[in-house]
């Protein structure tokens, strides 16, 4: 081997690795999160999501109609 070949083999290497780190964690200094920003606010979407259903069923719990309704279709 050539002395210049481990060299650019190193630096392909870097480059690799540099542009997997900037796919997880984002570019820093830009608005790009990268994937693991994106899981952050996804995750953040999923439990408002499950905190306002948990808010509707209780509700609906309250009000009776949940239980009026399953009252009903069991032939009560």
């Amino acid at each position: 081997m050539p002395p210049s070949e481990p060299s650019k083999l190193l630096k392909s290497i870097d480059k690799k690795l540099t542009r997997i780190e900037q796919a997880f964690f984002g570019i820093e200094g830009t608005e790009d999160n990268g994937m693991l920003g994106e899981f952050n606010t996804l995750r953040n979407s999923h439990y408002t999501l499950r905190t306002r259903f948990y808010i509707l069923v209780a509700f609906l719990i309250g009000s009776g109609l949940l239980g009026g309704g399953i009252w009903w279709l069991s032939g009560g």
